[in-house]
């Protein structure tokens, strides 16, 4: 594939659909006068039955390194928080798992075209440490897994110096204070109010024969500043089955103001649900299993925000095609989380063999990201998006569908992140991550407080 720079990178494509029945599962939706054709061409958002009035998609900027070497995966992971993105290139050089982290900042005029304003190395970086599997950010602080690095994985820190982001290397380690050579510690992350939680999936604990994994917390300290450190607490789920373990995949766990969740691989797996009390993380269990009818495949990611959990089921196949792929969500039903199952599925309108629709998931809370980024026909990829109905979430299809241009093999939406109204999607055959304005999709404010009239605004 040719790669270009970003000025040539042809901006992303907007479909608005109207969302259709799903089989066998009801849904409905408010509805109003506007709604999309087919018609698709490239940076353009078409509106109406039958209109020609289009809109361009707002498009921030296209974000790469200057390393820019084949196969070194960047994009591949990413993370937003206010006005800085992180992204992860974990195989920097293709065949030396080593990895590096790129920082970049939007400047004072907005998002624009850029490479990084700094670059993030450990500063011991072994072979297939795989630093940059994991990335989060909260603040001022950037987070980076290598699960392969110190035997056993580290998550190591990054505090923004005083005079701004510079190429560094950390300036704290956290480690596991138990177990042995092995855990992976740092193969997925999430950060939220100064609590960081890792998973582990390859530690072994108790009396397991097999490696069933766990997730490491670890709390800021209370002068504000991270210090190398090991784990406050080790969370583990009750494994029922001799194939019952954490996943693995890069986003298996999301933590959200006390509330940690992690994917569980088994014959049927499953969602634990982690819960901090006033006292601390008092039980080192899971306080609900989240299960989805029909037990599908569901080691894709996790997202979570308020009462909000999502999780990508890549290789899902609702309608019988293999692969397509889907997404579930889980409202809390009340003060508490308890063992329920999903409230509602999401699904593409125009399922296709191989989508894996939910590969990549993120949610605030009223919107949720899905990345599919085997689908089309080259592989090109594309993030759909879905929006909470004033009423509460419903079984349903995308309300917008995201891609880039055809033919590329750009495996657009590797990664999805969220900060505001700022989204990034990672694509790592492009090594390219895309900055996207999500109010930018919306006609007005109003349509993300479920004021479905909206829909029918003047487009300008």
């Amino acid at each position: 594939m040719l790669k270009m720079s970003p000025a040539e990178l042809p901006p992303p494509t907007v479909l608005r659909r109207e969302p259709r029945p799903l089989p066998a599962r009801r849904v409905t939706r408010p509805e109003s006068g506007l709604l999309v054709t087919a018609a698709l061409l490239a940076g353009t958002l078409f509106f109406g039955a039958g209109a020609t009035v289009a809109q361009p998609l707002s498009f921030e900027a296209a974000l790469t390194a200057t390393t820019n070497i084949p196969g070194q995966d960047f994009g591949l992971v990413v993370a937003i928080d206010g006005a800085t993105v992180v992204v992860g290139a974990p195989p920097e050089t293709p065949g030396i798992n080593n990895g590096s982290a790129y920082v970049f900042e939007r400047g004072p005029g907005g998002w624009s075209d850029m490479t990084e304003v700094a670059r993030l190395r450990p500063s011991l970086n072994d072979n297939d440490d795989e630093f940059g599997a994991a990335v989060a950010i909260e603040g001022d602080t950037i987070f980076v897994g290598a699960p392969g690095a110190n035997g056993g994985g580290v998550v190591y820190v990054f505090q923004r110096p005083a005079g701004g982001w510079a190429d560094m290397s950390e300036t704290a380690r956290l480690t596991r204070g138990t177990g042995g050579s092995l855990g992976s510690l740092g193969k997925s992350l999430s950060v939220r109010g100064g609590t960081i939680v890792a998973m582990a999936p390859s530690e072994f604990h108790g009396d397991d024969e097999l490696a069933t994994g766990a997730l490491f917390v670890f709390e800021r300290p209370a002068t504000g500043v991270w210090v190398d450190a090991t784990e406050d607490a080790v969370l583990t789920a009750t494994m029922v089955g001799s194939r019952d373990r954490f996943s693995g995949f890069r986003e298996g766990v999301a933590y959200d103001d006390g509330i940690a969740v992690a994917m569980i691989r088994s014959d049927e797996d499953r969602l634990v649900v982690f819960e901090r009390t006033a006292g601390g993380w008092t039980q080192p269990n899971e306080v609900a299993k989240l299960t989805v009818t029909g037990s599908p495949d569901l080691t894709s990611s996790v997202s979570i925000r308020g009462d909000l959990i999502v999780v990508g089921a890549r290789r899902d196949d609702p309608d019988g095609i293999a692969s397509q792929g889907a997404v579930y969500v889980f409202e809390r039903p009340g003060p508490i989380w308890m063992n329920m199952t999903e409230t509602a599925q999401l699904r593409a309108a125009v399922p296709q063999s191989g989508d894996i629709l939910g590969f990549s998931v993120a949610t605030d809370g009223d919107t949720v990201l899905a990345g599919a980024p085997r689908s089309g026909t080259f592989d090109d990829g594309s993030v759909l998006v879905y929006r909470r109905p004033e009423s509460g979430w419903i079984d349903a299809t995308e309300d917008e569908r995201i891609q880039p241009a055809p033919g590329r093999r750009s495996r657009f939406g590797d990664a999805v992140a969220m900060s505001g109204r700022f989204w990034v999607v990672g694509s790592h055959t492009e090594r390219t991550a895309f900055v996207l304005d999500g109010l930018g999709l919306l006609f007005t404010d109003g349509f993300e407080s479920g004021d479905a009239s909206q829909w029918s605004a003047t487009v300008p």
